[in-house]
């Protein structure tokens, strides 16, 4: 009943050159709750209708290389 945990590499630092998030190079989603899309709805009658699925994450933001670990975030 949760979205999946993820791992994503920064494809690319749009806009400022400078800011908290310049230096990040992976972002990772771990202890997902909730947010599953309906299992209904998703067909040519409802083309262009939004949908929202509240849920909570605990988002990490990595500079430098991957975590070695597998997706520890404790990088244990």
């Amino acid at each position: 009943g949760a979205i999946p945990w993820l791992l994503l590499q920064v494809a690319s630092h749009a806009g400022a050159a400078t800011g908290v998030f310049s230096d990040v190079t992976y972002v990772q989603r771990l202890n997902t709750a909730n947010g599953v899309a309906p299992a209904t709805g998703c067909d040519a009658a409802h083309v262009g209708v939004t949908t929202s699925s509240a849920y909570s994450a605990d988002y990490y933001f990595y500079t430098g290389n991957t975590p070695t670990d597998g997706g520890d975030a404790s990088g244990g």
